[in-house]
C-alpha cells in the first residue's frame, strides 16, 4: 500500500463513511465484505499512478471514478472481481458477472454537456460583441438617419443581444449540469470555467453571484480536476 497523508486519508474515510451509512441495516458480514472490496479497489486503482506518496488529487480522482458509494451497496452492481482501473475514464460498478468496470455513461454525458456548454458560451460572447458594436454604431449616427432606419437598426442590435443572452444561458446551464450533476472533471473544463466565471462577475447581480459560486467551488475542489495518467 502506498503511503497516504492526512488529507488523503480524510478523503478516503469520508467516502467509506458514506458507504457505511448506506449499508446501515445490512447484515454485518456482508457490509464488511463490501467495504473491504471497495478498499481493495481503491488500493489497486492508486497503484496505477505509480510509487511514492498518494496525493489528494490522485485519491480524489480514484474516488470520483468509482462513482457514488451508494452504488456499491447493491449486490448486483458490485464487480465480482477487482480489475485494473483505466485512469482515462470515470467508472461505475458493473452489473453482475465479473470483469472490468465500465466507463460511466454519466461521465460521457458530462463531457458532451461541458463541450456544448463551452461552445455555446463562446458563441454567445461573439454574438454579444456584434450586438454591442451594432448598438454603438447606431447611437453614433442616429441623428443623421431617418427615424425608421434608426428603429430598424436598434431592433437588429437588441435582437442580436437577446440571441446572445439565450445562447449564454443555455451554455451556462449545460456547464453547471456537467459540473455538479455529472461531476465532469477534465482539466480543460476547469480552465474554461475559470475564464467564464471571471466574465460572469461583470453581469451584476445574477452573473456576479454565479461567478463567485463557481470560483469558490473550483478553488475548493481543485484537486478533483486532474489529467488522466497515460
Amino acid at each position: 500500500m502506498r503511503p497516504r497523508g492526512a488529507e488523503v486519508l480524510r478523503l478516503q474515510e469520508d467516502y467509506l463513511a458514506r458507504l457505511r451509512r448506506t449499508l446501515t441495516g445490512e447484515d454485518g458480514a456482508r457490509a464488511a465484505e463490501i467495504e473491504r472490496s471497495v478498499e481493495e479497489h481503491i488500493d489497486e486503482a492508486l497503484a496505477e499512478f505509480g510509487s511514492g506518496d498518494v496525493t489528494p488529487a490522485q485519491m480524489a480522482n480514484v474516488l470520483d471514478r468509482l462513482g457514488p458509494p451508494e452504488a456499491w451497496a447493491r449486490e448486483s452492481e458490485r464487480p465480482a472481481a477487482r480489475a485494473t482501473v483505466d485512469a482515462s475514464q470515470p467508472l461505475i460498478p458493473q452489473d453482475g458477472g465479473g470483469g472490468t468496470p465500465r466507463p460511466s455513461a454519466t461521465s460521457r454525458n458530462g463531457r458532451l454537456l461541458a463541450l456544448w456548454g463551452v461552445v455555446l458560451s463562446a458563441v454567445a460572447l461573439i454574438v454579444a460583441a456584434i450586438g454591442v458594436a451594432r448598438y454603438c454604431r447606431t447611437i453614433s449616427v442616429m441623428l443623421q438617419l431617418p427615424p425608421e432606419t434608426v428603429v430598424s437598426a436598434m431592433q437588429v442590435a437588441m435582437g442580436t443581444l437577446m440571441l446572445a443572452t439565450i445562447l449564454n444561458v443555455t451554455g451556462t446551464i449545460l456547464m453547471l449540469v456537467a459540473l455538479w450533476a455529472s461531476r465532469y472533471r477534465a482539466p480543460w473544463f476547469r480552465v474554461a470555467l475559470w475564464i467564464l466565471a471571471i466574465l460572469w462577475l461583470s453581469s451584476f447581480p445574477v452573473g456576479t453571484v454565479l461567478g463567485v459560486m463557481v470560483i469558490v467551488y473550483l478553488v475548493k475542489h481543485k484537486q478533483e480536476f486532474v489529467a488522466p495518467t497515460p
